[in-house]
């Protein structure tokens, strides 16, 4: 909705289609979410016959680069025979090194596969946008976001919708130096820990209009939340002898996040 795909009812804005790009699907939560979207039909009145179907998607692609991650989405994604998913298609590769993506990557994410018969598809058309979402995973990209920022801009004429971690503006010493500790254990590049300032110029240098840039801090409604979760399970699984083992650890580091705010949580939205 951040995007502007959506209205107040969770259904797409007049008939446009989205083709979209997941960097980082997970488990396959927001892939299976999406599927569910795109089936949905939109009610009218209180008549329980259902208008003709809106699609949101006229094609998902999904990347991770861990192969457990990719089995268990592909699993849980496809498990349902009833359910038409020939838009939807997954792909073990880092996201992070689009020079590194098969033929089949790069012909999915730009729809230039052919069809049966051997004819090509067509490309987008006006009313068809290309869309590269990334929620929670931009900041490990190794080495940096700059070549699918490029890749993005340049060769997917593509809009971006994310949550990514922001640096605050005026963090103290200390709490940089905490950061590249937690940076080192998490396998993170510190680099990646840039202030809204710089990570919109970033997305300028890639291509993207400084105007057609929104990057909204939810802080706020993130950390605190998470931590305060992480807390409440922990001390339910002592009760029976366990506990959330190495969650333990982040839930102390968004504790910490909220209440310093060096890192600052934030919505990212930059339109072609």
């Amino acid at each position: 909705m951040a995007a502007g795909l959506l209205g107040p009812d969770r259904m797409p804005f007049g008939q446009s289609k989205f083709r979209v790009i997941d960097l980082g699907f997970g488990c396959g939560d927001q892939s299976i979410y999406l599927a569910e979207l795109t089936r949905k039909t939109r009610r009218t009145g209180d008549s329980a016959a259902d208008s003709p179907r809106h699609l949101l998607l006229d094609s998902y692609v999904g990347l991770t680069i861990v192969p457990s991650q990719f089995r268990l989405a592909n699993k849980r994604l496809f498990s349902s025979s009833d359910t038409n998913l020939s838009r939807f298609k997954l792909f073990c590769a880092d996201a992070a090194k689009p020079s590194t993506w098969s033929k089949d990557i790069h012909e999915a994410v730009t729809d230039t596969s052919t069809k049966e018969d051997g004819t090509d598809v067509g490309p987008a058309t006006p009313n068809q946008a290309t869309w590269v979402l990334a929620l929670d995973t931009l900041y490990h990209f190794i080495p940096s976001r700059e070549p699918i920022f490029c890749h993005a801009f340049g060769q997917l004429n593509a809009s971006i919708m994310a949550f990514d971690l922001l640096l605050s503006d005026t963090p103290s010493i200390w709490d940089l130096i905490l950061l590249r500790l937690v940076c080192l254990f998490a396998a993170t590049p510190f680099s990646n820990f840039l202030t809204i300032t710089e990570y919109r110029s970033q997305l300028v240098a890639a291509g993207y209009d400084g105007n057609k840039i929104e990057i909204r801090d939810i802080s706020d409604h993130v950390f605190a939340g998470m931590a305060s979760f992480m807390e409440r399970r922990d001390g339910e699984l002592r009760n029976i002898g366990m506990n959330i083992g190495r969650y333990r650890v982040a839930g102390k580091v968004f504790k910490w996040w909220a209440r310093s705010g060096i890192v600052r949580g934030c919505i990212v939205v930059a339109r072609r």
